[in-house]
């Protein structure tokens, strides 16, 4: 049996992402840090639909093209693969997870402006 990690998320920044460095194996390694609004389903019998805010992050030259081009309310695709991590916060071992975004679309509503309209 095949098994396979991946995301793919649109929605939007709802900050300016966050650049910084880290020493991993003595070299210098980017991460970009930013967090996607996605609107959810919505609630048995009404139509408000709830919000989901997942944390990306997208490493190297990716991540600093995502840091230069993108600020908050921007739209954007993430494609990527779930990550969990344990965190000890406050005295408690807790399982936070994240997006690893591989490749991120910032043109996204250029892209759906410029397709056709349908017949």
């Amino acid at each position: 049996m095949i098994s396979k990690n991946h995301v793919t998320i649109i929605g939007r920044l709802t900050d300016n992402p966050t650049l910084r460095s880290l020493q991993i194996g003595g070299k210098p390694v980017s991460i970009c840090n930013f967090s996607v609004a996605v609107n959810g389903s919505p609630k048995k019998g009404s139509q408000e639909r709830s919000v989901e805010y997942i944390p990306v992050s997208v490493f190297g030259k990716r991540g600093e093209a995502v840091a230069a081009n993108v600020t908050k309310g921007k739209k954007v695709c993430v494609e990527g693969a779930l990550h969990f991590s344990k965190r000890e916060i406050e005295g408690k071992r807790i399982t936070v997870g994240e997006v690893r975004g591989h490749q991120v679309d910032w043109d996204v509503e250029r892209a759906a402006t410029a397709m056709p309209a349908a017949a």
